[in-house]
């Protein structure tokens, strides 16, 4: 099975719209779900600029996921995983 990577966008539009909520998971989620998840933080997905208005935004392996609460994220990681 190949690692699910999750990249959590921490530019300001998406920090502001809940993304904060987003980064307090990190921990969690790796001791969760140990090696099968690779979480990491980027400066900015693009999706703002691109005229999009849904943040927070997620890309999770090759999607990217907007709306996204931490309740969500872990929804999008579990389908990934099984």
């Amino acid at each position: 099975m190949a690692k699910v990577t999750v990249k959590i966008c921490s530019g300001t539009t998406c920090f502001i719209m809940s993304g904060n909520r987003l980064n307090d998971l990190v921990e969690m989620i790796k001791a969760q779900y140990g090696d099968k998840v690779e979480v990491t933080g980027c400066n900015c997905l693009g999706e703002c600029s691109n005229g999009h208005s849904k943040a927070p935004y997620v890309q999770i392996d090759d999607c990217i996921i907007s709306e996204v609460t931490p309740e969500k994220l872990i929804t999008e990681i579990e389908k990934r995983i099984k």
